[in-house]
């Protein structure tokens, strides 16, 4: 397991709300740009990404916008922000806008996971117009939901060919959307739905927390959610994923600072643990791997490991000490028994956060010594230089300084122990 390293090495991604003079701005830029076209088209695709719904009403405008370009992305834009104010805009373009707008909305609802979007490509596929029927299917590939199968298979003999005895699209389309039903995750995007699944099928839930357009969501996404291992753990609970701004009372609930997060919920919605900002897909492995056996051992020891985890993570250093002391009491099991390295390592860490530096150099120094060829060894030295400096130990840090300067050249560390050293030397 890597375990991310306190304030140095732990990158958290925080998610903003825009301010109002940042939205008062985009929107003042499409309505000013006239003359310039390429304005308008960023200020909309911005105003997407930000995802505010002060921005409904004028994307609204854009929809009815002479120019294909402008319509087609203020409507995705809508389904990008994919609020309940945004999603009723879309409905009413489905309802009374033309055939493209009709076609542009359903793709817009697929994308906001609006719980009508399948219904409404479900009646779409019956439709005697063959791009009707061809964005019905593409809506469905969209949400990605294993029950919209018989569906798609009865796409598969669609009789709609390319003039010319050329290609079928929707066949073409539907067996694309099919193979990837295979090959990705199936997520509820709701948190009753997923609740209420969790319940049907007896088991925990997954939580993803992710924001519209966000540049690490989506690279979470691509490097964690299409591995077939992770796909494998994640199939042992329900995956629900939630947009953090749509669903902004879901974030403040479960105090969501920033996304990507994954919580792992019991069914009735308790969270268990978290895993808080981007962080590698082997990471997120050994987090799901790590889970399955504490959610089966409830009050033992592998559901304090999964929780001091999840209270380190999140900086409740405080909270963390007990649960650690509980884990490391007694005797581990095998399979928990390579975790004591890092459970003494964040417990010293937690310590010295607490700013009790007494304990915490005691630790390191155990920590040190029964360890002695642990990869955490060159941040438990600049640990225990730390708590020997707020304990003013000036000599005996000056040299563990200088030790970890000497062994470990590569650290990440090594700035910020250059840093200390030098300042030492200076006072000496």
């Amino acid at each position: 397991m890597k375990f991310l390293f306190c304030s140095v090495l732990l990158t958290f991604l925080f998610f903003s709300i825009a301010s109002a003079d940042q939205v008062e701005s985009l929107i003042g830029a499409i309505n000013d740009s006239a003359e310039q076209p390429e304005t308008k088209l960023a200020a909309i695709q911005v105003l997407g990404d930000i995802g505010d719904d002060r921005a409904v009403p004028v994307l609204s405008e854009q929809v009815k916008s002479s120019d294909p370009e402008t319509r087609f992305l203020a409507i995705k834009s809508l389904g990008k922000i994919g609020t309940p104010p945004a999603r009723e805009a879309l409905l009413e373009l489905e309802q009374a806008g033309d055939s493209e707008q009709q076609n542009g909305a359903l793709i817009a609802l697929a994308m906001a996971k609006d719980p009508q979007a399948k219904k409404l490509a479900e009646a779409g596929l019956q439709s005697p117009s063959w791009m009707s029927r061809w964005y019905s299917v593409l809506a469905l590939d969209i949400l990605g939901d294993p029950a919209a199968t018989p569906l798609l298979e009865a796409a598969l003999i669609d009789p709609y060919q390319l003039p010319g005895g050329g290609r079928f699209p929707i066949r073409e389309s539907a067996q694309a959307a099919l193979d990837r039903l295979k090959t990705s995750m199936h997520w509820s995007y709701s948190l009753n739905e997923g609740m209420e699944k969790a319940g049907l099928e007896n088991k925990p839930l997954l939580l993803y927390f992710y924001i519209n357009g966000g540049e690490w969501c989506e690279q979470f996404e691509r490097e964690t959610f299409t591995k077939e291992a992770i796909q494998k753990l994640a199939a042992q609970f329900v995956p629900v994923k939630i947009n953090a701004y749509a669903e902004s009372g879901l974030s403040e609930q479960y105090g969501i600072a920033g996304t990507p997060t994954l919580l792992i919920l019991d069914q009735q919605g308790t969270e268990l643990s978290r895993l808080p900002g981007y962080v590698a897909p082997d990471r997120v492995q050994s987090y799901l791997e790590e889970a399955v056996p504490a959610l089966t051992d409830k009050g033992g020891k592998a559901e304090l490991w999964i929780k001091a985890q999840g209270l380190i993570d999140q900086g409740h250093y405080e909270e963390a000490i007990p649960v650690l002391e509980s884990f490391l009491s007694g005797d581990l099991s095998r399979d928990l028994a390579g975790k004591e390295e890092w459970a003494r390592f964040m417990l010293a860490l937690a310590y010295g956060k607490k700013e009790n530096h007494v304990r915490a150099r005691e630790l390191f120094e155990q920590f040190i010594q029964k360890f002695p060829n642990s990869e955490l060894m060159d941040k438990a030295l600049y640990c225990l230089a730390l708590a020997k400096l707020h304990l003013s130990y000036w000599d005996s840090a000056r040299q563990t300084l200088t030790d970890l300067l000497a062994k470990y050249p590569q650290s990440p560390v090594v700035k910020q122990a250059q840093e200390l050293l030098n300042q030492l030397l200076e006072i000496s």
